[in-house]
């Protein structure tokens, strides 16, 4: 797979959970001729199960 090539050679390294930086908020506007393209609303469904839903 690509990331482990990537990984294998140093391009790229793992960052332990106790290292990660401070969440912020992420906001997204959405073109409205855009939401219906199937990668955008694929991509909202990603972030949305990674991020999660905030308030705003």
């Amino acid at each position: 797979m690509l990331t482990d090539d990537l990984l294998t050679s140093g391009r790229i390294e793992v960052i332990p959970p106790e290292d990660a930086l401070p969440t912020v908020a992420l906001k997204m506007l959405i073109v409205r001729s855009s939401a219906g393209i199937v990668r955008v609303r694929r991509l909202v469904g990603f972030l949305v199960g990674k991020v999660g839903r905030s308030a705003g």
